[in-house]
């Protein structure tokens, strides 16, 4: 009985130690992957961050050349009608003082034409003017719409990033809790 009892206190003595290196291996293997885990979701954060700056840059970039392109444009149109109410004020007073001289009438009645010419063709130069800055004002808040939606996106990529970060963190903890 005492050679038994020897025996088994071996073999206890045996399982203790493996049961120990056993513990003592997998607290190892945790702590391992808990430190990899969260240097994996240290390294996602960041490629998530420069992925979302650059979108960023890029629907700003994108914002302000289709702006410019709309105000060159609307500039190009500006100059085109403007340039065409002058060639009409010119021909409106050619044509007032050739009436003028080839009637013999009097002066005043060719100049009273040339102008109510004038004064149309200053009324369609208004107008002109007012479409202009209303496309204007109107590619401005375009320009501010695709800023802000730029910047609504950029926050909620960089909410979701922060909480698979800590979703992450949480997983490894329970692991190694484990």
């Amino acid at each position: 009985g005492t050679e038994e009892r020897f025996y088994a206190g071996k073999q206890r003595d045996i399982a203790m130690d493996r049961a120990g290196t056993t513990r003592d291996l997998e607290q190892q293997q945790l702590l391992a992957t808990k430190g990899l885990t969260a240097e994996e979701l240290g390294l996602e954060r960041t490629f998530a961050e420069k992925g979302l700056k650059q979108s960023k840059k890029f629907a700003k970039e994108g914002a302000g050349a289709q702006y410019q392109t709309q105000l060159t444009g609307l500039s190009g149109q500006l100059a085109s009608e403007q340039r065409g109410i002058g060639r009409g004020i010119a021909q409106a007073r050619a044509g007032a003082e050739s009436a003028a001289g080839r009637s013999g009438l009097a002066r005043g009645s060719a100049t009273a034409g040339f102008e109510s010419q004038k004064a149309d063709l200053m009324g369609a130069g208004r107008d002109v003017t007012k479409q202009y800055q209303s496309g204007r004002a109107q590619a401005t808040r375009g320009l501010g719409m695709q800023q802000r939606q730029t910047e609504a996106a950029y926050g909620l990529g960089m909410e979701q990033t922060a909480a698979t970060e800590a979703l992450g963190m949480k997983k490894a903890q329970s692991a190694f809790d484990i």
